[in-house]
């Protein structure tokens, strides 16, 4: 996370993440949740936080600030809420699966802390102060450090989960995010329904997909190895989403995200999966050309009017605040 210079208006832009699969939930003792997923730089969170004689918001996700923005105030002011104007510039479609409710909240409380000269912006606090980080995270890391990040779960008792890993990526390479405009994921209840009524993930599950982060998927990020990295991702989220099944009906949402990953694979694309609940649907691609020619070939077998295809490049360096003069 990049901060400028300071002065009385604070922009805000932060990247998207993309989770490629739990490690484990569904057991009353030891770690839950964890994971590894990947900031991405689109679609992109812009908001700008200025100075005013009292509270006010526009733009889209107008409710979800309000709601931020009474916790973070309840964790730093005893329930009053800053002096400030919030203006919500641009929002990517919430519970697609790319994080944007962590961003959002992340962003508000990182912008706020720089309009009332808090100088703490550890991702612990930052989540605590917004009611984040409950179970993944990924986007909680990764809106201050970007790139890809492995997290180990949580303990009874842990704030945060302990980041594992965190890598940055090359900057040639490309995901192209392919998002059912007809579809949601889960969130909020249905959520914690889901999570209560799904099998345990077991343990040898567990400890295969810990060895598949750290002997495979981290090692080729590091080398930068683009055919062992998307071999091993694929092979994680498969894997991973098979522990959803019984709400999925497999290991993405739905026939229509199995046969886009089908068509795909059949390509030649290998780094294929569903980031979280979805819909949002993934393809790693080596470079901008490749990931164009993709997009180009599967608007051609599906309803492009239905799927919205976005292609972007990793964020190594997470959230950008910038502290604004305004003269």
């Amino acid at each position: 996370m990049s901060v400028v210079a300071k002065s009385n208006c604070v922009d805000i832009v932060a990247p998207s993440r993309l989770h490629f699969g739990l490690l484990s939930f569904g057991h009353s003792v030891g770690r839950q949740y964890g994971g590894v997923g990947v900031m991405v730089k689109q679609p992109s969170l812009q908001i700008r936080i200025s100075p005013a004689t009292d509270f006010s918001v526009t733009g889209p996700l107008s409710e979800r600030v309000i709601e931020f923005v009474d916790r973070w105030s309840q964790a730093e002011r005893s329930g009053q809420r800053p002096c400030c104007h919030v203006e919500v510039k641009q929002a990517p479609r919430c519970h697609v699966g790319l994080g944007s409710g962590t961003q959002l909240g992340m962003s508000l409380a990182c912008g706020l802390n720089r309009m009332v000269d808090r100088n703490d912006a550890s991702p612990a606090w930052l989540a605590r102060s917004v009611g984040r980080g409950r179970r993944s995270a990924i986007g909680t890391y990764g809106f201050i450090l970007g790139g890809l990040l492995a997290e180990e779960g949580k303990s009874d008792g842990d704030e945060l989960s302990k980041l594992s890993h965190r890598i940055e990526m090359p900057s040639a390479w490309r995901f192209l995010l392919i998002m059912d405009r007809s579809k949601v994921g889960l969130s909020g209840n249905d959520e914690k329904t889901a999570f209560s009524s799904l099998p345990a993930v077991p343990r040898d599950l567990t400890r295969m997909l810990q060895q598949e982060i750290h002997e495979r998927l981290v090692p080729a990020a590091e080398t930068a190895d683009f055919a062992q990295f998307s071999t091993s991702l694929f092979r994680y989220g498969h894997s991973a989403g098979m522990c959803f099944s019984p709400q999925q009906g497999g290991p993405y949402q739905g026939d229509q995200a199995a046969a886009i990953v089908a068509a795909l694979q059949a390509m030649g694309v290998q780094g294929v999966g569903q980031s979280s609940w979805g819909p949002a649907l993934f393809a790693l691609l080596p470079d901008l050309e490749t990931a164009e020619s993709i997009a180009a070939q599967l608007a051609h077998q599906f309803d492009r009017t239905r799927y919205e295809m976005i292609i972007t490049a990793v964020s190594n360096t997470g959230a950008r605040v910038e502290v604004i003069s305004q003269g």
